[in-house]
């Protein structure tokens, strides 16, 4: 928000910024739980990144109405972008939960912001990142499956391939300063360079930048690898199958039990 608001030099960043996008910036959805001691839940027990599939105006009234808010700016075609700021107590430093796409040239612009913050951020943890499909539909617990959180859900009803869920843990990074093995403790001026950093990152998604263009291209490597590779996997998993099948025919047509191991 600083950034944003107080960088008045002509070309500065915040100034890049505003001429580039519009802001829509929502506070907190759950002040009265987190005012309680509450890391996830609101009053009623509820974890709210649960809620995006099918809020209720009368449970979950802040979802509800984000989710309008959301919607009404997707039907106007304005959406570029949907960020959703979360704090996290386990994973060290800073990291995005994307969504899977099928076909690769949506993955690769979904990938992209990690793969500029990690340019960008000592702190910003690339591995700690996921976009598998998996993490889209996995069981969070007691908490409902993850389909019901905000990236997901909200990707799942407009389609915007810039959907993410940016986790950055409450009070350390994931890497070790000046040789020590103790990483270091997060101040708030840690939190503001990763506010610079990610204000970089959105404008690397718009400018035609040497660094947008290298990163694409690694991406496209590496989901062109992955797809080959998974593709060999397929065919030799078929191939396999095709060779099996003659010893199940000849074993179902004898009086014994088959025993497959």
């Amino acid at each position: 928000l600083d950034t944003l608001l107080g960088d008045v030099e002509e070309g500065g960043l915040g100034e890049r910024l505003r001429e580039e996008f519009v802001f829509e910036i929502i506070p907190m959805l759950n002040p009265d739980g987190v005012t309680r001691g509450h890391c996830r839940n609101d009053t009623k027990g509820k974890n709210l990144n649960r809620y995006y599939a099918a809020p209720s105006e009368a449970d979950t009234p802040s979802v509800y109405y984000l989710k309008e808010v959301f919607l009404r700016l997707h039907e106007r075609r304005q959406l570029f972008l949907y960020l959703d700021l979360h704090a996290h107590h386990n994973k060290r430093g800073w990291f995005l939960y994307g969504n899977y796409l099928s076909d690769a040239e949506g993955q690769v612009e979904s990938e992209l912001l990690a793969r500029l913050l990690a340019e960008r951020s000592p702190h910003f943890d690339l591995d700690g990142c996921s976009f598998e499909k998996e993490k889209m539909f996995s069981k969070g617990g007691k908490d409902g499956t993850k389909e019901g959180s905000a990236r997901v859900s909200l990707y799942k009803a407009s389609g915007l391939i810039r959907c993410y869920t940016l986790e950055v843990n409450y009070n350390t990074s994931h890497i070790s300063s000046g040789g020590g093995k103790v990483p270091p403790k997060y101040t708030p001026l840690h939190y503001r360079e990763m506010g610079v950093d990610l204000g970089h990152g959105f404008l690397g998604l718009r400018e035609a930048s040497p660094e947008a263009a290298a990163a694409r291209a690694v991406l496209a490597e590496q989901h062109k690898t992955t797809a080959a590779a998974k593709k060999e996997k397929q065919q030799r998993r078929s191939s396999l199958l095709n060779r099996l099948n003659p010893a199940f025919v000849n074993a179902q047509q004898q009086a014994g039990d088959v025993l497959v191991v």
